[in-house]
């Protein structure tokens, strides 16, 4: 079978394979750098994320109440945080604050 179409159709396809291998190198780059933007935009949200809930913990505590408000924000706050992998001192702050009264500003 010597068809004319088929045979142009192999040219096309050879001649093609080349840049078809060099657009998937960089579409597998560009995914990794991707992951990897991802994995770091990820641990500079979780830090943001301690250092904002630890901020508010500590004059919460020292104050010895928490208003509504406060509570939202934080247990906002710290929801997203346990959505990222965050550690036990952000639990353990946010525990204390839970158990202390809600009430308004004095």
């Amino acid at each position: 079978m010597n068809n004319p179409l088929i045979h142009d159709i192999s040219i096309i396809l050879t001649t093609l394979a080349p840049s078809i291998g060099a657009v998937w190198f960089n579409i597998t780059k560009m995914n990794k750098n991707f992951e990897q933007f991802c994995k770091d935009r990820i641990e500079i949200d979780r830090t943001m994320l301690r250092n904002s809930i630890v901020a508010s913990c500590y004059p919460i505590l020292r104050r010895g109440f928490i208003t509504v408000a406060e509570m939202d924000s934080l247990s906002e706050m710290y929801n997203q945080y346990k959505k990222l992998d965050g550690n036990g001192t952000c639990e353990m702050l946010f525990n204390k604050v839970k158990i202390l009264e809600i009430k308004e500003k004095e």
